[in-house]
C-alpha cells in the first residue's frame, strides 16, 4: 500500500467504476450507471495526501481509499476494491491506513456514509468495528452529505457509521 499520486487518478476512477458494477446485481444499477468521482475531486484528495492505493504484484492499483476531515472527524469518502481482488483483506488494510492517518492527526473518530443493506457496505463496516449513528447524533456536515447522496435515491437505504479510535 502507498499514498496515491497524480499518476493514479485515472486508475482510481476506473477502480471505482469497476467496483460499482457490483451494485447492478442488487437492483442498484443507478450506482453503476453514475459517473465515478470526478478527476478534480480525486486529484484534490491526492494533493492533500488523503488518498491511498493498494497495488498488485506489478504495481498496478487494485483498490483505493480517500478521506477528508468533516466536523472534526476523519470521514471515509470512498473505499473501492476491484471485485477480482475482493475478499482478501485489501479493503480492511486501507481502512486501517485511514485509521492510522486519523490518529496521527488527533482525530479520534472515523465516520462514513454507506448503504444499510448492501453486504459489502454497512455489514462489512460493522465487522470492522463501526456502529450505526442514530440520526439524532448526526453532525451538520454528515447531514449535508446524506442530503446530497439521497437526492438520487431513497434516504432509508443510507446510514451513517462511526468508529471511535481512542
Amino acid at each position: 500500500m502507498r499514498s496515491a499520486t497524480r499518476a493514479d487518478v485515472e486508475a482510481i476512477r476506473e477502480i471505482e467504476r469497476l467496483a460499482d458494477e457490483r451494485f447492478r446485481d442488487l437492483g442498484l444499477g443507478f450506482v453503476a450507471d453514475g459517473e465515478p468521482t470526478s478527476y478534480e475531486v480525486v486529484a484534490a484528495a491526492v494533493d492533500r495526501g488523503t488518498a491511498w492505493v493498494e497495488v498488485d504484484g506489478v504495481g498496478t492499483p487494485i483498490a483505493f481509499a480517500t478521506v477528508d476531515v468533516l466536523d472534526g472527524c476523519a470521514h471515509l469518502e470512498q473505499l473501492s476494491v476491484i471485485p477480482a481482488h475482493g475478499r482478501r483483506g485489501v479493503g480492511t488494510a486501507l481502512v486501517g491506513a485511514v485509521e492510522e492517518w486519523a490518529l496521527c492527526r488527533g482525530l479520534g473518530v472515523v465516520t462514513l456514509t454507506t448503504f444499510a443493506d448492501v453486504p459489502w457496505n454497512a455489514p462489512y463496516y460493522r465487522r470492522l468495528g463501526f456502529e450505526v449513528v442514530p440520526e439524532t447524533r448526526w453532525t451538520p456536515g454528515v447531514r449535508e452529505r446524506i442530503a446530497e447522496e439521497t437526492a438520487f435515491f431513497d434516504p432509508w437505504r443510507r446510514v451513517v457509521m462511526a468508529k471511535a479510535l481512542v
